[in-house]
């Protein structure tokens, strides 16, 4: 599992972890430096560590998900900043769209992640998701694509 967290919301990445200390023991870490510090100092956790934010650590953890070792990413960040205006974080959340990894922004969202994480980490997955089977899923075909999208354009002229 792949974390990040701005310098504002370390402490709440601390508290929300610290939540979850007694069963993250399987799951496997990266973070960028600072944070990764951090939650081995404050959490004893064995963190991997890529660059520092700055430095490019959020296009590492991209990398990390493309090549299939990050299950999930966590991002916590100030509310109020917008995600799309980090563009490397909003790179990794794309990739993270585009390789069907989940990605978490806020509490709520960490939570269901790090249910699903440890879940998996310990063999007993708490979702049973055909997004995640090796089944195939039948996708929509063009003709109901072009409708949905004529559906949505219809709505947003109300």
């Amino acid at each position: 599992m792949a974390v990040l967290a701005d310098d504002q919301s370390k402490s709440d990445l601390i508290t929300l972890l610290r939540a979850w200390r007694s069963r993250l023991d399987s799951v496997r870490f990266v973070a960028t430096r600072d944070t990764a510090n951090i939650l081995h100092s404050r959490l004893g956790l064995d963190v991997a560590r890529v660059e520092s934010r700055a430095r490019g650590g959020a296009c590492e953890l991209a990398a990390l998900v493309i090549s299939g070792s990050v299950s999930a990413v966590l991002v916590l960040r100030e509310a109020s900043m917008q995600l799309e205006g980090d563009v490397m974080i909003a790179t990794l959340h794309r990739v993270c769209d585009i390789h069907g990894v989940p990605f978490a922004s806020n509490r709520a969202t960490a939570e269901a992640v790090l249910n699903w994480v440890v879940g998996n980490a310990t063999g007993h997955s708490p979702v049973d998701s055909p997004w995640h089977s090796n089944t195939d899923i039948e996708t929509p075909s063009r003709n109901e694509r072009k409708a949905c999208q004529e559906d949505m354009m219809t709505i947003g002229t109300k």
